[in-house]
């Protein structure tokens, strides 16, 4: 009996000595997760001058009453052309009542000085006195009514330079909150 006692100890001894330490395991589990993490997909970002944000720009229900998304246009408004060229850039116009009703311009820059820079250039162009505005990064509404009332708007958010313009009879909050919704739908594309 004392025997087998002893065996079955000595078993049990050899056994225990046999296997890893708690550091060994430790070390053993980092390797895993490192390798599992190593091999795990990663979002790699495109550059800003591959981007496409058409369908982000307008979507339906965003413009005010008597607005319409119209064509895309292959040069930026009068707003925003002064700037920096930009790295991608997006301009839409805007019909109301099926006449030219404003526009809507989306300037990317991998250079944030740039990026500054088109935002002062933007706020320079806008007609009538500029208040700021709590919107992306930094934003700023005016208003005129000369001919015809103008609502002009900008923003910064992220790499962009946002500048939206809506002619007619429209009023500072129902720009402000189309600005608000597109400000949101930006975010995953110039943010980085």
């Amino acid at each position: 009996m004392k025997k087998s006692i002893f065996f079955i100890w000595l078993a049990l001894l050899v056994l225990t000595a046999c296997g890893p330490s708690d550091i060994e395991i430790q070390a053993n589990v980092q390797a895993s997760i490192a390798q599992t993490q190593a091999a795990m997909p990663t979002a790699t970002q495109i550059p800003f001058s591959a981007l496409n944000l058409e369908s982000v720009l307008i979507t339906n229900g965003d413009l005010p009453v008597g607005y319409e998304a119209a064509q895309f246009r292959s040069k930026l408004s009068d707003l925003s052309k002064a700037s920096p060229a930009p790295d991608y850039f997006i301009s839409q116009s805007i019909s109301y009542n099926g006449n030219f009703g404003g526009i809507v311009d989306v300037l990317v820059y991998e250079d944030v000085k740039k990026v500054q820079s088109a935002y002062q250039i933007i706020g320079n162009n806008m007609p009538g006195d500029s208040t700021n505005i709590e919107i992306g990064d930094g934003g700023q509404v005016a208003s005129t009514s000369l001919i015809m009332s103008t609502v002009s708007l900008s923003f910064i958010r992220c790499n962009a330079v946002v500048s939206v313009q809506f002619m007619g009879t429209t009023q500072k909050d129902d720009v402000i909150s189309y600005a608000k919704r597109l400000d949101e739908r930006l975010k995953p594309f110039v943010c980085r």
